[in-house]
C-alpha cells in the first residue's frame, strides 16, 4: 500500500515492525497539525485505527511492540487534550461522522468518540463549577447583608472573605491541607459563620483530624438558622469532596425540611449526576430551575438549565487518555 493512502477498515494489515513506525511517524504528524487548526481528522481516525490493529497483530507474534507503544500513547495523549478541536470534525455532516455512523467502530476505539468525550469532560466541568458557584452565591448574599447592615465591610472582614474564597479554591482542587488553615483563619474573623465550620469539619474528617471534625460540625449546628439549611450546606461540601452517598442523605433530609429549596435540588441533582443517575439529575434540576424562576434566583435559574442541556447530550462512559479531567 503505498505510503499516504488510508483505507477502511477491510484492508488487509501487514505486520512489519518498520511499516508500523511509518504509520506512528505519520499519526505524529497529522496531530501535531490538528493541533494547529489543520490536519486531516478522518486521516488521523483511520491512521489510529491502523496502527492499534498494527499494533496488536505485532504483539501476538511475539514482537515487543512496548517502544511503538509509548510513542502511540504520547499521540494518543496529545488527541485526547484536544478532544474540543476534534468534536468540531464530528458534526453530524462531516466525513468523519459519516464514517463513524456507516462503520460503528467498537467503543474502545475512543478516538471515535471524541465528541462524546468532549461533552463529558464539559459535563463534568460544570458540576464542579456549579458547586463553587452555589457557595459564591452564599458568599455574595452574605457581603451584600453586611454591606447594608454596615454600610461597608471592615478590613478584617474583607481579610476574612479572601480567606475563604482562596479556601474553596483550595477545597475544589482537591488541596484539603492549604485549605484547612485559610477557614481557619476566616474562622478566627467570623466565628458565628456556621458553614465555615461545616467546611472545617469535613476537611478535618479528610486528613484524618475526627475529634476536630467531629466538634467543628457540632459548632456548626448550633450556630446554624436551622437544619434544613445546615443540611444544605453539608451536602455542599460532602459532594466537594467525593462523599455521595453522605451527600445524598444529607441533601434528601434537607429536601424533605425544606421542600422549597432550589439549591437543595441542585445539589442533590449534582450527586446524581456523579452517580450515572441521569433521571434522577434531570428531574431534580428540572424542579430546581422551576423554583428557582419561581423565586426570582435568576443565576441559579440559567446553572440549572445550562446542567439540564448538558446532561441530556451526555455521551457514553468511555475509556481514554485524560479521562476525569
Amino acid at each position: 500500500m503505498p505510503k499516504g493512502v488510508v483505507e477502511g477498515p477491510a484492508q488487509r494489515i501487514e505486520t512489519g515492525p518498520t511499516q508500523l513506525r511509518d504509520h506512528i511517524r505519520e499519526l505524529e504528524i497529522e496531530v501535531a497539525a490538528l493541533r494547529r487548526g489543520q490536519g486531516d481528522f478522518l486521516r488521523i481516525l483511520r491512521l489510529r485505527d491502523m496502527v492499534e490493529d498494527e499494533l496488536r497483530a505485532l504483539s501476538a507474534a511475539g514482537i515487543d511492540v512496548r517502544p511503538e507503544r509509548t510513542r502511540v500513547e504520547s499521540v494518543d495523549n496529545m488527541l485526547s487534550n484536544k478532544a474540543s478541536i476534534a468534536a468540531r470534525h464530528l458534526v453530524a455532516l462531516s466525513p468523519a461522522a459519516e464514517a463513524r455512523r456507516q462503520e460503528r467502530p467498537p467503543q474502545e476505539r475512543w478516538w471515535w468518540y471524541l465528541d462524546s468525550i468532549w461533552a463529558e469532560r464539559l459535563r463534568k466541568r460544570l458540576i464542579r463549577f456549579s458547586l463553587i458557584f452555589i457557595a459564591l452565591v452564599v458568599l455574595v448574599v452574605g457581603v451584600d447583608y453586611a454591606m447594608k447592615r454596615f454600610s461597608r465591610l471592615s478590613p478584617a472582614e474583607r481579610l476574612a472573605n479572601q480567606h475563604i474564597a482562596s479556601g474553596e479554591q483550595l477545597l475544589y482542587l482537591g488541596d484539603y491541607e492549604k485549605a484547612i488553615p485559610e477557614f481557619e483563619q476566616a474562622v478566627a474573623i467570623l466565628p458565628n459563620r456556621f458553614d465555615l465550620y461545616i467546611s472545617l469539619g469535613i476537611l478535618y474528617e479528610e486528613t484524618g483530624r475526627q475529634a476536630e471534625g467531629q466538634a467543628a460540625l457540632e459548632r456548626a449546628q448550633q450556630l446554624a438558622p436551622d437544619r434544613g439549611t445546615y443540611l444544605i450546606a453539608y451536602a455542599r461540601i460532602l459532594s466537594a469532596v467525593n462523599r455521595l452517598d453522605e451527600a445524598l442523605a444529607a441533601a434528601d433530609e434537607a429536601i424533605s425540611l425544606k421542600p422549597n429549596s432550589a439549591e437543595a435540588y441542585l445539589i442533590r441533582a449534582g450527586v446524581y449526576e456523579a452517580q450515572n443517575e441521569v433521571e434522577k439529575a434531570l428531574a431534580d434540576l428540572e424542579k430546581a430551575s422551576d423554583l428557582a424562576r419561581a423565586q426570582n434566583q435568576n443565576a441559579l435559574y440559567v446553572l440549572a438549565r445550562t446542567r439540564m442541556g448538558m446532561l441530556m447530550q451526555r455521551g457514553p462512559d468511555l475509556g481514554f487518555p485524560g479521562a476525569g479531567q
